[in-house]
């Protein structure tokens, strides 16, 4: 499998050095805003820098990313688009939903969804975190509404129409916040709660 790395910094080599090691993935590709470090990071593990975010995410040879630091995404005109790298270097907010990248979810070539968090760092706290589902393979992106302005956990579909979410709204982890499990029977157009 084919993936690329986003964002440079200590973490990317260590995950770097882990698909090396398992046989399976091939970094194929790699982006980071500072030319420099995604230009040692390609050298290193014999890559291609790509000069945007959004070259990475129309490469269809790229079957998965992984974030490496703390990449901030939000929607933009159904794309996805990169609002910060780390949540140390500045104050930012993101309009519409955005947030922390989760796992992605697919169910198939098509259906796929994204758990959002909060950031940590400045008015980043703000950020309405939530999901973001495709319908098209992730050549575009939507804010799901529905669903409260809480850090999504983890993200789980049994088809393109069941599926369930874990909310916590302690973005802190201080572990005082109240977590939810949601479900959908309409692909995430409504939510219910399942377990709170």
């Amino acid at each position: 499998m084919k993936v690329a790395c986003i964002g440079m910094g200590w973490w990317s080599d260590v995950l770097a050095d882990a698909i090396k090691r398992s046989g399976k993935l091939t970094i194929a590709a790699c982006y980071s805003r500072s030319e420099d470090k995604r230009q040692k990071f390609a050298s290193k593990y014999g890559c291609r820098a790509a000069r945007t975010f959004e070259e990475i995410l129309d490469d269809r040879a790229i079957e998965a990313v992984y974030g490496a630091s703390d990449l901030t995404l939000s929607i933009a005109s159904g794309q996805l688009a990169i609002v910060h790298e780390t949540a140390t270097s500045g104050w930012w907010a993101a309009q519409g939903c955005g947030g922390f990248l989760g796992a992605p979810f697919f169910v198939d070539a098509q259906h796929g969804w994204i758990g959002l968090q909060r950031g940590v760092g400045g008015l980043s706290g703000s950020n309405a975190a939530g999901l973001i589902a495709t319908v098209d393979g992730g050549a575009t992106w939507s804010c799901v509404d529905g669903l409260p302005s809480e850090d999504v956990s983890s993200v789980w579909f049994a088809d393109a129409s069941h599926g369930w979410v874990t909310t916590r709204s302690d973005f802190s982890g201080a572990g005082r916040g109240l977590a939810r499990i949601w479900r959908t029977e309409d692909g995430g157009r409504t939510w219910k709660v399942a377990l709170a």
